[in-house]
């Protein structure tokens, strides 16, 4: 008797034990397929006005979502708290001879009743509401057609104002995110994100920091999601005197440098206010999204801006969802040149199985104004998450 409540007894200590370790899961997605491409420039920045690029290719990645290789764990630590950490690489699987890239690396402290504390490196909240209110939801490789994440990124056409806004909506390093419980379906979220590098200026570039702010209000419940995001990032460059090099005309001794030029103090500014919601009755699934940056080259200099709206739906029939939206705005610059951008998206996925999807994309920007051009992509494909 006494042997068998010694052993019952160390069963429950294993399995108490077993049950405090982490958990760990490696997951993953793999997006391929093919796509035909073309972008007509609208500036002498990217090419000369009017010329047009196309690519085709079969291997393109990235249709519906980024490919990559994550590894992601939990450990119960008591009292309703828990450590989690998210590692997750970003995969070229059309290159073999690609770098991998961090997506995220992220440590974080769970409670139930006051909310998450993360740190490290992850989307920021702009890129969240980015990809949350959009129709091929920012998480694939072609942003063609999609108004709000032009003017907030620049990643097709390259357009010089919407590239400076792009760190603000981007995954970002040196962060700490906060995010609180739901409070009958609403959560708040802040973000902080620096780095500051304090150099000598006699010998290097001086003082360079980078610093933002991000704060979320959102609601999900009754069919309904919604979300305020309010974002805000500087970066100022401290003036550095010019340094003479030594050593001149000399190989690269011991002791020698070639000298740096001087430096002037700078300081940027974007705020971005973005506003999205979507409504779910049925099989149906509307979605929108608003999005307000304004980017500043000096705290005196006039600012440029980039406002635009993204609206559209999906329709789920078993295993068959169609996905359609239209966007417009425009882009101006600080001397008030402006352009408009008008866009279009459609979109068939069918689910082969719950972890694989095949689907083929359509998407459109148009520029016009001052400066003009156009950017346009099909493609068809797989993703499969595992």
């Amino acid at each position: 008797m006494k042997k068998s409540l010694l052993a019952l007894a160390a069963l429950s200590a294993f399995a108490t034990a077993a049950q405090a370790q982490s958990s760990v899961q490696v997951y993953g997605i793999l997006d391929m397929g093919y796509a035909s491409e073309s972008k007509t420039a609208t500036t002498a920045a990217a090419a000369a006005q009017g010329t047009t690029t196309k690519a085709k290719a079969v291997g393109a990645s990235e249709g519906l979502s980024g490919s990559r290789l994550g590894f992601r764990g939990t450990e119960d630590l008591g009292g309703g708290l828990t450590a989690g950490f998210t590692y997750e690489l970003g995969l070229n699987v059309g290159e073999s001879t690609a770098a991998h890239s961090v997506r995220q690396s992220l440590l974080s402290l769970s409670d139930k009743n006051l909310g998450t504390l993360s740190f490290g490196r992850g989307n920021t909240l702009g890129k969240n509401t980015n990809d949350g209110f959009t129709a091929f939801g920012g998480g694939g490789d072609f942003e063609q057609g999609s108004v709000t994440l032009e003017i907030t990124r620049g990643e097709e056409q390259g357009e010089a104002v919407s590239k400076k806004i792009k760190p603000i909506v981007d995954r970002n390093s040196n962060q700490v995110t906060y995010v609180s419980p739901s409070f009958s379906g609403v959560t708040v979220s802040a973000q902080l994100y620096a780095k500051s590098s304090d150099k000598d200026a006699a010998a290097n570039t001086g003082k360079d920091e980078t610093s933002g702010t991000a704060f979320q209000l959102a609601y999900a419940g009754n069919g309904i999601t919604a979300a305020y995001t309010r974002s805000q990032l500087d970066t100022e460059v401290e003036a550095a005197a010019a340094v003479a090099a030594t050593c001149t005309g000399v190989a690269t001794p011991v002791g020698c440098n070639n000298g740096t030029a001087a430096v002037s103090a700078s300081k940027t500014e974007i705020t971005l206010d973005q506003f999205g919601a979507t409504y779910t009755m049925g099989a149906i699934k509307a979605f929108g999204l608003y999005n307000s940056a304004k980017y500043k080259a000096s705290a005196t200099a006039a600012e440029d801006q980039n406002k635009g709206y993204d609206i559209g739906a999906t329709y789920t029939m078993g295993k068959t969802t169609l996905l359609a939206s239209i966007g417009d705005g425009e882009i101006k610059t600080a001397a008030g040149v402006v352009t408009d951008v008008k866009g279009m998206q459609a979109q068939v996925r069918y689910e082969l199985s719950k972890r694989t999807t095949a689907y083929a994309l359509y998407g459109k920007t148009e520029f016009e104004g001052t400066n003009k051009g156009e950017s346009d992509v099909s493609m068809i494909g797989i993703r499969h998450s595992f």
